[in-house]
């Protein structure tokens, strides 16, 4: 690591104990380490790399370790995990070398007494030979998790779901047509060296194959493009939107559904674009006025509230409700700590709630697109089903379940189902709603 290599392994700790021990957001946990150039670089991929593995960290580590992780010192458990990644992933990082390192920063830390138990540990992990891991802990799974995709798509599939989420995810980018054409975009790139790959089955839909921040590359702060994953797009296509069609995305930040929508519908559409806090609001707005859309509306609207001056006034309502975001574990490591087995009932229950108030805004013979980016039959299939029998004046159009393993590039899990508004049908779910809506104004 050469010089700094110290204080580069004390910040990785501290942010791994932020994410591990106190529930940060790694995205948090690195912009507090006051560290730069090649050693950030080292930072990000360490305490990404533990987050993402700490269910395998902590089951090799217990195969030789005589007191259980949880009753270590979280300074000594977080250190292991430091280790223990370093000596399996890292191989530019001699073995040796890790080991001196960790303990002499036990050391540093005020863990001396614990220095003599981390060396052994780390040493027996770095003689090479192979621990019994159970599944779940191949591939750092929560054993719920776990379990519930194992009994529902096979071990198999269920393997390469869990494995995909460990893999690198390089950053997608789909071209603005309003400000560049895709071909001009990777002909600048090309003169500046920036590789791209096109993903066939995506036009205007780039990978770029390199590290780096997306903010610095050429046209970002003009609008050329947008990060968006290639699973989310593909979700928006299910809802075959067409040249001046009217639409609401009812929770819509960062607002990448909205903006494709925008460029779908074209000038001679509308999009309104809603959610309920003011930091998700400002976001929407500063990143459409990046990407000069003109007919796209912000507003602050909860998705909880009726608004009868919107009653049957889209043709494509988007439901893109809160999840449990089990299809966003390769970019969101952190949630699989966070989320329990019993959270998924409150929120099928918060989904139905937007579900039955946003249905109403959909004309007659118009859509809704219910979207999730979770791997749940309870929040996706269930969900739905169970909607369609509330609403009989809504008929099934089509679903599909984009998993993660599959596609030209790694990309998140979602879920998407279009349903169609019977035309001349009367809702009662909007006839019953008054100005309060299903729930109470929550922003």
């Amino acid at each position: 690591m050469g010089r700094g290599e110290k204080n580069e392994r004390e910040a990785a700790l501290f942010a791994i104990i932020e994410v591990l021990e106190r529930q940060t957001f790694i995205q948090e946990a690195l912009a507090g380490t006051a560290v730069s150039g090649e050693g950030r670089a080292y930072v990000g991929r360490v305490v990404r790399g533990v987050v993402e593995r700490a269910i395998e960290l902590d089951e090799r580590i217990a195969c030789y370790a005589s007191m259980k992780l949880k009753r270590m010192h979280p300074v000594v458990r977080n250190i292991l995990r430091l280790g223990c990644f370093e000596l399996r992933y890292l191989d530019q990082i001699p073995g040796s070398a890790s080991v001196n390192e960790c303990v002499k920063l036990a050391k540093a830390c005020g863990q001396q007494r614990a220095s003599g138990m981390i060396n052994a540990i780390l040493r027996k992990i770095a003689s090479g030979s192979e621990e019994a891991l159970t599944e779940a802990g191949r591939v750092s799974m929560p054993a719920w998790i776990w379990e519930m995709w194992r009994k529902r798509f096979g071990r198999e599939r269920a393997l390469r779901i869990a494995e995909s989420f460990l893999a690198e995810r390089p950053p997608v980018l789909r071209v603005n047509p309003s400000r560049i054409s895709p071909e001009e975009l990777r002909r600048i790139y090309q003169e500046e060296g920036i590789a791209l790959r096109p993903i066939e089955s995506l036009p205007g839909v780039f990978v770029l194959e390199q590290a780096g921040s997306v903010e610095t590359l050429p046209g970002f702060v003009k609008g050329w493009f947008y990060i968006q994953d290639a699973g989310a797009i593909r979700v928006l296509q299910e809802a075959g939107l067409q040249p001046g069609e009217r639409v609401l995305d009812c929770c819509a930040s960062p607002g990448g559904k909205a903006f494709l929508a925008a460029e779908l519908v074209g000038a001679s559409g509308f999009v309104e674009a809603r959610d309920k806090t003011d930091k998700k609001v400002a976001l929407l707005r500063e990143n459409a006025a990046r990407l000069h859309y003109s007919h796209i509306r912000i507003r602050k609207h909860d998705a909880l509230v009726w608004e009868e001056a919107s009653r049957e006034a889209f043709d494509l309502v988007i439901a893109d409700v809160p999840c449990s975001g089990l299809g966003v574990l390769g970019r969101r490591p952190e949630i699989k700590y966070r989320l329990k087995k019993e959270d998924i009932e409150s929120l099928t229950d918060l989904q139905s709630r937007i579900f039955d108030c946003v249905c109403g805004y959909v004309r007659p013979g118009g859509r809704l697109l219910y979207a999730t980016c979770t791997i749940s039959e309870a929040e996706n299939e269930a969900q739905t089903a169970a909607f369609l029998r509330r609403h009989p004046e809504f008929e099934f159009y089509r679903e599909r379940l984009f998993f993660p393993d599959e596609g030209e590039v790694p990309q998140d899990g979602f879920y998407a189902c279009v349903m169609r508004r019977k035309a001349g049908s009367m809702s009662d779910m909007s006839k019953a709603l008054g100005p309060e809506g299903v729930g109470a104004d929550l922003g």
